[in-house]
């Protein structure tokens, strides 16, 4: 405003006049008691019943506010070829998007100017009961292929136990993730070709093409040729039983895994193969609460890059397949989103 006109200016919910060389004041926030809404209503100091995997779209009035999200939460879960990567929760906006993996007692908190408003959920979900692992010894069979099999049983069977809660249905699957893993051929004449598959590839597909359901199995081989006088097929696996529930936009958590491995190993002595390998072992595990699997690249079943047909499975697509491993070591570990209050994990944050 001009010298000696008179101007009028709102400083909150206050209106000014004045005169002479009064400078006019940015506004600031109004002290209004926040809200928070979801799907439209006001949910502020009420307890909400949700499930892990649903969608959690929170808007927060008036603007400006910071958000805090309790318990194991992710922004988003993202696969692909490439994919299984988590995303970050944005906090400092109006809105917050979000997905609970641990079922459990939660408060959502909404901060403006000092002023607080907060909602409890109740998140819910199934009820796990571990995974029964039946592991078979690899034999050769007579069409020369080196198989972790043991007649018509597969080498690795995997049954998961989950139960439903009435209230929210939902789907299961299985997810295998190649850790790593190599075929190490001597030729006749005592040369050695090591080939191997990309760590922490995606097994084929997600979800796991083989078996339904709630079972699922696989039975990694190699061919034998008459070129070779031994044949050693070895590999480190997980097996990642999943769920999502069967809601619009939700994403799938994780219920258990299975770590397990194999090292088949056949010779040739005149002219016919076999092998005294052990059967293939593993551990059962429940993983770290709200870890997902994640993967760098995609195998795919056929020849790798020493031209050895690697991966077959009673010609089924899900042959060779290996998994983010029991977290020990930094490459192969699962995702573990932080349990805190305040902070999601990092956008494609590994262990």
């Amino acid at each position: 405003a001009g010298i000696g006109s008179t101007t009028s200016y709102f400083y909150g919910n206050n209106m000014f006049l004045g005169g002479g060389s009064l400078q006019c004041q940015a506004s600031q926030p109004a002290n209004v008691a926040p809200s928070i809404t979801w799907n439209g209503k006001t949910i502020s100091g009420t307890n909400q019943t949700v499930v892990v995997g649903e969608q959690i779209y929170l808007a927060g009035n008036p603007a400006g506010g910071i958000w805090t999200v309790g318990g194991t939460y992710v922004g988003g879960y993202q696969t692909g070829a490439s994919g299984g990567y988590l995303q970050l929760a944005t906090l400092n906006g109006q809105d917050v998007l979000f997905y609970w993996t641990v079922q459990g007692q939660n408060t959502v908190t909404y901060t403006v100017s000092g002023h607080v408003a907060s909602a409890t959920f109740t998140v819910e979900g199934p009820t796990y009961g571990g995974i029964s692992v039946i592991a078979t010894a690899p034999q050769v069979f007579s069409n020369n292929l080196l198989k972790l099999e043991t007649g018509t049983a597969p080498g690795m069977l995997f049954t998961g136990s989950e139960t439903d809660n009435p209230s929210y249905p939902g789907a299961v699957s299985w997810l295998q993730i190649i850790a790593g893993g190599s075929i190490k051929l001597t030729l006749t004449n005592s040369t050695v070709a090591t080939c191997t598959i990309p760590n922490n590839s995606l097994d084929n597909t997600d979800p796991c093409p083989i078996g339904s359901g709630k079972v699922t199995q696989d039975s990694p081989s190699a061919n034998l040729t008459s070129n070779w006088i031994k044949v050693e097929d070895a590999g480190s696996f997980a097996m990642f039983f999943m769920w999502q529930p069967n809601l619009s936009s939700s994403i799938k958590v994780t219920l258990g895994v299975v770590n397990w491995q194999w090292d088949g190993v056949a010779t040739i002595s005149g002219g016919v193969w076999s092998t005294s390998s052990p059967p293939a072992s593993s551990v059962v595990s429940v993983p770290a609460k709200g870890a997902y699997p994640w993967w760098t690249s995609t195998y795919t079943n056929g020849k790798m890059s020493c031209g050895v047909t690697a991966c077959e499975s009673g010609g089924s697509p899900n042959g060779r397949g290996q998994a983010a491993g029991s977290g020990s070591n930094a490459n192969t570990g699962p995702q573990q989103p932080r349990n805190t209050s305040r902070r999601p994990p990092a956008e494609g944050h590994k262990l």
